[in-house]
């Protein structure tokens, strides 16, 4: 148990969630408590809680171009609670515990929570108790996640359920197909990706199969005009093929691999990394737009003992 007097804020829901896209998604209830505990006696002058977004892009120092640039630094909704309003003589509180709910319909046209390298769009729950002179002032400060996902049988919700396919050949020696269980993935999700190869030449050998996810994320100016792209690996898995057909994320000898004599099919799992630290949902802000393409790798080695990598990206979304 914390000693001395503090603020908590206790949120209903850990996060808000609109359904849709800005033109259609409706709006989603803020709700909680703020808690006041008091293990003794104060004096107190106001209490009040405010819920705050802000968008900033940090472009002016970081661009390599000739295109001028400027920070933006914008909010983007506030709403005060006053739950005592400034007592010209101070009100005596305590000691106990006293509890004041809130709640807000945040529109749906408010941008998503955003953190990327120059750029972030964040949701604050700040609470503040005043107290009389010569005694600190007490606070509590929560982020808000805002998360975006698409309406439940919406044509675009529709087609990111559909499988991700592959399908080509390589200069006439190796045809592929290779296949994820759906276009929408979400942070922390595991998936497997399945490489199924036929050789059409003899002597090919199956050095490595992979699969990575990359992100994209693009600044504009206030006049739409591009101004930085900025892209990241979030999540790769190579895995090296041993004779047998063991898959193994140490590197092999190319001479100490799997013979691809016939038809073959691998599964090699990736984990979708936690947002927000590591990944960043998909998101079209007029500022900041990040998106996600997922790259497959096969590498092979050639009857003369060439070793040659093939790469296949495809668009892939990331949602909660």
């Amino acid at each position: 148990m914390r000693s001395g007097p503090y603020l908590e804020i206790a949120l209903d829901q850990p996060e808000l969630l609109f359904r849709g896209s800005f033109d259609e998604a409706g709006p989603a209830l803020l709700s909680g408590r703020l808690i006041v505990h008091l293990h003794e006696t104060i004096r107190v002058r106001s209490l009040k809680l405010t819920f705050t977004g802000r968008l900033d892009t940090f472009l002016s120092q970081n661009l390599v171009s000739s295109v001028q640039a400027t920070d933006e630094h914008r909010e983007i909704i506030t709403h005060t609670w006053q739950f005592l309003e400034p007592q010209k003589h101070p009100v005596q509180w305590g000691p106990r515990t006293q509890t004041f709910p809130f709640d807000l319909l945040v529109p749906g046209d408010n941008p998503e929570t955003i953190q990327t390298a120059l750029g972030k769009v964040r949701y604050q729950l700040q609470a503040t108790l005043e107290r009389t002179s010569f005694h600190g002032n007490l606070s509590a400060l929560v982020d808000v996640a805002v998360k975006r996902g698409p309406v439940s049988g919406a044509p675009w919700a529709l087609a990111l359920m559909e499988s991700i396919e592959a399908v080509g050949s390589w200069e006439r020696q190796l045809d592929y197909r290779i296949s994820v269980p759906t276009r929408s993935l979400k942070d922390g999700e595991l998936f497997h990706t399945r490489f199924e190869l036929e050789p059409r030449v003899k002597g090919l050998k199956l050095v490595a199969v992979g699969v990575l996810i990359k992100e994209y994320a693009r600044y504009y100016s206030a006049q739409a005009q591009p101004l930085h792209r900025f892209a990241r690996v979030v999540a790769r898995n190579e895995n090296y093929i041993a004779p047998s057909g063991a898959c193994s994320i140490h590197q092999r000898r190319a001479d100490d691999c799997m013979d691809l004599a016939g038809s073959t099919t691998i599964h090699i799992p990736l984990a979708v990394p936690q947002a927000y630290g590591h990944i960043q949902y998909d998101v079209l802000t007029e500022l900041i737009e990040v998106r996600h393409r997922i790259k497959f790798l096969v590498k092979v080695r050639d009857a003369n003992m060439i070793i040659h990598s093939v790469f296949i990206a495809v668009p892939v979304a990331i949602m909660p």
